[in-house]
């Protein structure tokens, strides 16, 4: 037995699930995060928690496996427990492991996630969902580096690095009462905040054609298609983007073309699909109107069709950012991070 208790009984296996899309397409194939993997990347070099906040099927989880792969703790265990789908009554037992007789079929003494993942890193998926009781010993675990099994005594070390995600508002869930505060601001030691889909219109091309691999169509998607994309509310965001990429390419392939993606995007009933909170399935983000001469979109390039739209939203609001993103139905950082690319590139802004 080693002085951690670890060795005397042989940890559960690790949970795996199906990632949405790898680390790698968080980097290479979503160009609107170049900031945040950038910032993900920084805090991987620290010991601190990590909280990722984001909407269903934005990539939590693959933000999270980012991280741990690019901390010291690479070569550590990477365990992903999905909280929401723990039974109530065995959490505790799951999280901290039990010893012998400690409950009705607990025939052996058996270990948890936090010595599982000891070395590496602890993913705890919709950490929200954790009943309030439980939360003050996540906090102690946390806080003291020691679990105490179910049905023991003794605080058993464990070295380990916590990623959480939720798709709910942590904070403002701990001040209705509804999540402890003291262990949010454990959690969110620092923050990672995926923004949905929708408001990363750039990616739709580069994600699509990470999914479709060698079948993808050559070049980006012409203004026609990435309108009608920027039209879709994509609930499911980037999982949602997943399933009508492989759907298409069982429809369409294996030659697959743009034309397909409009064709099968025509087909799509947004009212199947529930919209996330405060935003209307059947209300499309709302597009700017532009002169009858700039409505021609033959000839240009996706690049060019945004760089005209953000410059001709600025001008229409005075140069107020915050107004122009509502216009283009894009958050404020988006817009802010579009507009240093133009700055980069040299696009003129105009007054």
């Amino acid at each position: 037995m080693t002085s951690l208790g670890v060795a005397e009984v042989p940890p559960p296996l690790p949970p795996t699930h199906p990632r949405a899309c790898t680390a790698a397409d968080l980097l290479v194939n979503a160009p609107s995060l170049t900031a945040l993997v950038s910032r993900a990347r920084k805090l991987a070099q620290s010991p601190l928690p990590v909280l990722v906040s984001g909407e269903s099927g934005t990539g939590k989880e693959s933000l999270a496996r980012f991280v741990h792969e690019a901390s010291p703790r690479v070569h550590g265990p990477w365990v992903v427990v999905n909280c929401a789908a723990l039974p109530r009554e065995l959490i505790e037992s799951e999280l901290f492991g039990h010893e012998r007789g400690a409950f009705t079929g607990a025939r052996d003494a058996q270990a948890g996630w936090f010595q599982a993942a000891h070395g590496g890193t602890l993913f705890l998926d919709e950490v929200g969902e954790l009943p309030l009781d439980l939360q003050p010993k996540l906090l102690r675990a946390l806080e003291e580096s020691v679990v105490v099994r179910v049905g023991g005594r003794r605080p058993l070390p464990v070295d380990v690095r916590l990623v959480a995600a939720s798709n709910r508002d942590l904070r403002r869930e701990a001040h209705e009462g509804r999540f402890r505060l003291d262990l949010y601001h454990r959690l969110a030691g620092a923050t990672l905040t995926l923004p949905p889909l929708r408001e990363r219109p750039e990616d739709f091309g580069p994600l699509l054609t990470s999914f479709w691999g060698a079948e993808a169509p050559a070049g980006e998607p012409p203004p026609e298609v990435w309108h009608l994309m920027c039209r879709h509310p994509w609930p499911g965001n980037v999982r949602e983007l997943k399933h009508f990429a492989a759907r298409v390419a069982a429809l369409r392939g294996p030659r697959l073309a743009w034309d397909a993606v409009a064709d099968e995007l025509a087909g799509c009933d947004t009212q199947l699909f529930p919209a996330p909170a405060g935003y209307a399935a059947d209300e499309p983000a709302p597009a700017p109107r532009l002169p009858e001469h700039w409505l021609d979109v033959k000839g240009k390039t996706v690049a060019e069709v945004e760089r005209a739209l953000i410059v001709y939203q600025l001008r229409q609001c005075h140069g107020n950012r915050v107004k122009a993103a509502r216009a283009l139905g894009i958050s404020r950082s988006s817009l802010h991070e579009r507009l240093r690319t133009m700055k980069r590139e040299g696009a003129a802004l105009g007054d």
